[in-house]
């Protein structure tokens, strides 16, 4: 089963000491001993090394922090006779600790005293110096101080000897995904095994960020790089990193010069984490309603240079764009500025560009979906233009969205890095995916909208009937789902149980654009139609119905028109 956990609600830095993030307490361990989940949460076995023949009365610590609950609590667990040195609880082999002292030193009391009173010190200023600051301040309430930083790790290494470091888990690639959401994962995941103190601070690297957290006596790590996504492949070949970061999937020559490490694009090392939709935003007082992609690419490019030639008033155009790691858009990134980019662009930062939209008649400029201010949002498309929404960008039936993916290598070289993937395509990792601005892959319906560019046949079908948050995309001549099919699939599933929904109820409507004859393209419908079926009954699931429409309703881009949507029957 998933475990939900409170979201953070952000990362503060500091060049000084480490930022602790606040969380809830997490629940320790609800899984049955000897058992980790699959990614629908169900059980299946763990193979963990049996050490025999320990020494009885021997005293340890379970590290098995990810699954086990006394790992968690740190509980002292001692073994007398000839028993396994293992924990009782997961079987885990245990890490041995030396026998307690029975009174503790002058040194350490003292020591402990003085972290008290630093601390009770520390907590009375912050707390009568905190009205008024900001919420997300609350974050860094307990944590700014060096020295009560410094004592703890003193009194730490009095207590347990030196305070170890221990990187679970290393990310590197697109800042994308690296500057904003990466570390929040990085801490929910922390807080989700029960780690404590979590904390954000700067890596021994340019663009690394350290996310840290406390397990009893030892100190783990997150490690986020942030590079390009081409730094984070090449760090993943020569094993800096254990997670790739991108914004594309990977391309056949990225697979091969990393197939060293295995087959890179399968479910096993392949995961979608999120998607990422970006809008055309102009000013709110621009007539304009819709773009096509070739519009705004010649806009971009320099090509049309006033309103006028798009059918509006007459006005100049004045392009903006974003660059670099502030969270903005490029548009090379995402297919608009492959022809270059008008010599006359703004250049601005991220967070600036809805505001300059705003008192900018004839602006333009991209920015991720959320965050357009109180400007304008065009459509995109020709005929059946289609606005961005939450709806259009999780089924990529608008044009401009992009994936969020992370690679691992298939050995599991590190094998935190299976476990961390698998939580962030969970319930709870999406609930994260969510908070930091992103759509994240949960399944949810609403009703479906009727157009006016839907056929007839179609229109019937779907009357009152629900539009499920998931449209599965097959490549031409596929002979399986991609990654985010085969995981959707799974969700869709657990989604129609959880829900108590009658699988009779689910509609599959295919539609595809091969450029041929109208058979050619109910037949490309129909094989994806048997794919997505086959892979929905495979998790218990069988669709009522299951029609392939051919190319009765295309969407921008021919390569988003191999597509197999859901719906919900009225019940």
């Amino acid at each position: 089963m998933d475990v939900t956990v409170s979201k953070p609600q952000g990362l503060a830095e500091s060049t000084h000491a480490p930022t602790h993030l606040k969380a809830d307490a997490v629940p320790p361990c609800p899984l049955p001993e000897q058992h980790v989940p699959d990614r629908l949460g169900r059980a299946a076995n763990l193979a963990v090394p049996i050490p025999r023949g320990s020494l009885p009365g021997q005293r340890g610590r379970c590290r098995n922090v990810e699954y086990c609950g006394k790992a968690v609590s740190q509980k002292v667990i001692t073994i007398s006779g000839d028993g396994e040195f293992v924990c009782p609880k997961c079987g885990y082999s245990l890490h041995a600790i030396s026998a307690p002292a029975h009174r503790r030193s002058r040194t350490s009391l003292a020591l402990l005293a003085a972290v008290v009173a630093l601390s009770a010190a520390a907590l009375a200023y912050k707390l009568t110096s905190y009205s008024g600051s900001s919420p997300g301040s609350f974050w860094t309430l307990f944590s700014s101080s060096p020295t009560r930083a410094a004592m703890q790790d003193a009194l730490l290494a009095e207590q347990h000897g030196p305070a170890a470091r221990s990187v679970l888990l290393r990310l590197a690639g697109s800042d994308v995904i690296g500057a904003r959401l990466a570390p929040r994962l990085a801490a929910s995941y922390l807080s989700n095994i029960g780690s404590t103190d979590i904390a954000a601070r700067p890596g021994a690297a340019e663009g690394q960020t350290e996310i840290v957290s406390q397990q009893g006596s030892q100190r783990d790590a997150i490690v986020v790089t942030l590079n390009s996504t081409a730094a984070g492949y090449s760090m993943l070949g020569r094993r800096t990193a254990d997670i790739a970061m991108s914004t594309t999937r990977m391309s056949p020559a990225d697979a091969e010069r990393l197939s060293s490490l295995g087959a890179m694009t399968g479910p096993a090392t392949e995961a979608v984490i999120g998607l990422q939709g970006i809008v055309v935003a102009v000013n709110p007082a621009n007539p304009t309603m819709s773009l096509t992609l070739p519009q705004l690419r010649n806009i971009f490019s320099g090509r049309i240079t006033d309103w006028s030639e798009l059918g509006g008033a007459r006005g100049p155009v004045h392009v903006y764009v974003s660059q670099g790691r502030d969270g903005g858009i490029a548009p090379q990134e995402v297919g608009i500025g492959q022809d270059g980019i008008t010599a006359t662009a703004a250049w601005a930062t991220a967070d600036a560009i809805p505001a300059a939209l705003a008192s900018d008649r004839g602006g333009i400029g991209l920015v991720p979906f959320g965050h357009s201010g109180s400007a304008k949002v065009l459509a995109l498309g020709g005929r059946g233009a289609v606005a961005p929404s939450r709806l259009t960008i999780a089924t990529e039936s608008y044009p401009l969205v992009r994936r969020l993916y992370l690679y691992a290598a298939p050995d599991a070289n590190s094998p935190v890095a299976r476990r961390f993937l698998d939580w962030v395509t969970s319930s709870a990792g999406q609930q994260v995916v969510e908070a930091a601005g992103f759509v994240p892959l949960t399944i949810r319906a609403e009703a479906a909208t009727i157009s006016n560019t839907m056929s007839e046949r179609l229109r019937r079908v779907i009357a009152s009937a629900s539009r499920v948050s998931v449209d599965f995309h097959v490549q031409p001549g596929a002979k399986e789902l991609d990654d985010r099919g085969t995981r959707d699939a799974e969700r869709l599933a657990a989604y129609v149980m959880s829900q108590g929904i009658g699988p009779t109820r689910l509609i599959l409507a295919s539609f595809t654009d091969t450029g041929g004859t109208p058979q050619a393209n109910q037949a490309a419908a129909q094989h994806q139609i048997e794919l997505v079926r086959a892979a929905l009954t495979r998790e218990g699931v069988v669709p009522g119905q299951a029609i392939a429409f051919g190319n009765d309703l295309l969407v921008a881009g021919r390569e988003r028109n191999g597509r197999v949507e859901v719906y919900l029957a009225p019940q």
